[in-house]
């Protein structure tokens, strides 16, 4: 009888040790999985980035939403941002600076890009780290800025969209497709 209890409780032993190295196992599996999809998907959107795109830009105020359409061209040393409408701007970032080309207004401006004003613009520089992705979808991930989440989402028709609140607290919408 003590025999036939102790070989059950090793069976239930090992039974247990099976079944805990297996969850173990399966857990190593889905996290490695969910790495794999995010490498993946960050790696597409970063392959992604390095194209020429138009886009549309929707801002939804408290009462109304505006919208304005441009175009973003990447060169050697330069990206240039072209707003052409609802007015003609252009935006050329070079290196850690940003001038901004006011056509209606026939001003022109210079910024330092820096951590404070450049987190959409570093992104769309040097594409998105694997580290900073968060709420990971077959589709989309977003990513956490000091103050709000940025959300990215891949097209199948060789874009993306970008959903955030700005510091003013109106929601952006920007559409992005590769020219061709």
């Amino acid at each position: 009888v003590w025999f036939q209890r102790w070989v059950a409780m090793a069976q239930e032993k090992f039974s247990f040790r099976k079944e805990t190295k297996l969850k173990i196992k399966l857990l190593i599996l889905f996290i490695f999985s969910f790495n794999i999809q995010s490498s993946n998907l960050v790696l597409d959107f970063n392959n992604l980035i390095v194209n020429n795109f138009e886009f549309t830009q929707k801002t939804e105020t408290n009462s109304s939403t505006t919208e304005s359409k441009g175009k973003i061209f990447r060169m050697e040393n330069e990206i240039k941002i072209e707003i052409t409408e609802p007015s003609k701007e252009l935006y050329r970032i070079i290196e850690n600076k940003i001038e901004i080309y006011d056509y209606d207004f026939n001003q022109t401006s210079i910024y330092q890009i820096d951590e404070n004003n450049g987190y959409i613009l570093d992104f769309i520089i040097n594409g998105v780290k694997k580290a900073d992705v968060k709420d990971l979808t077959n589709s989309s991930f977003s990513i956490k800025n000091d103050d709000n989440d940025i959300l990215i989402k891949l097209n199948e028709d060789n874009g993306f969209s970008l959903t955030y609140i700005d510091n003013m607290q109106f929601k952006n919408i920007i559409n992005f497709q590769v020219i061709k």
